[in-house]
């Protein structure tokens, strides 16, 4: 019995950090972008005729969505997806519109992503190694906040921004904020 109690255990945590992401590309006139590239880092995938794609990943997850423009002198920006619900299944449609390429020189295209803190301090070394310690429950709490969300003391560079805890420091320094407001 207690054999079994371990193995759903940790079958139960491997299931729940696959997270499948699905759905479609189209290109600017609304219609299916086939073969365009759709990456989580580790693997990649190429949508359908039908611009149909779908792909494994994990939480915190930055998917990348690639083409090539189908007019001479044009170039397709590349889009991104960020996971950052812990949810089985979602969707994630892109739309791909192509620029003329004279004005990709001139632009920088910025995409930040998403930033994580431990303790109010920014982690500036090796996010995947870190991402995958919040994944395995290492801190106490974490929170997922967007640009708007954030308190004045974090930098507003990324789309999402995770904040994590550790137990002595969240009771010390957030729970007490918390309760004074």
């Amino acid at each position: 019995m207690t054999r079994l109690t371990i193995f759903l255990f940790f079958f139960t945590l491997s299931t729940m950090a696959q997270i499948t992401v699905s759905g479609r590309v189209f290109d600017g006139k609304n219609k299916p972008f086939p073969k365009a590239i759709v990456s989580n880092g580790r693997e990649k995938v190429y949508t359908d005729s039908q611009g149909s794609y779908t792909i494994q990943a994990k939480l915190f997850d930055i998917l990348y969505f690639e083409g090539e423009a189908k007019e001479e002198g044009r170039k397709i920006g590349y889009e991104e997806y960020c996971v950052v619900e812990n949810t089985p299944h979602q969707e994630c449609n892109k739309i791909f519109y192509s620029i003329p390429l004279h004005k990709c020189e001139m632009e920088i295209i910025c995409t930040y992503g998403i930033s994580f803190y431990l303790n109010d301090k920014k982690i500036t070394t090796d996010n995947e190694v870190f991402k995958e310690r919040v994944r395995k429950g290492e801190f106490y709490t974490y929170q997922i906040r967007t640009c708007d969300e954030l308190p004045e003391t974090i930098e507003k560079l990324s789309r999402y921004t995770v904040l994590v805890y550790t137990k002595d420091y969240y009771n010390q320094h957030i729970k007490n904020k918390s309760k004074k407001k």
